[in-house]
């Protein structure tokens, strides 16, 4: 099957919260949540645990759900 060109896949649609309902952190398995962009309006840049409270990056509307991708809060 021929992938799609990169033009096609970052003009993807932003991530929303409806989208978490089907995945869990990989670190607890607790539950996820956009964070908010800045600025407002445009995609999220990160997605937090509800429960160990770790961080999760987003790139091209992708979540990169990486125990070694995660970041803790200081």
């Amino acid at each position: 099957m021929p992938s799609a060109p990169a033009s096609e896949i970052s003009a993807a649609r932003p991530l929303t919260q409806a989208d978490l309902c089907w995945l869990t952190c990989p670190v607890c398995r607790g539950s996820l949540a956009l964070t908010p962009s800045e600025p407002a309006g445009t995609a999220p840049q990160t997605i937090a645990c509800t429960s160990c409270t770790r961080t999760y990056p987003v790139v091209d509307n992708l979540p990169i759900l990486l125990a070694d991708r995660a970041t803790l809060p200081r």
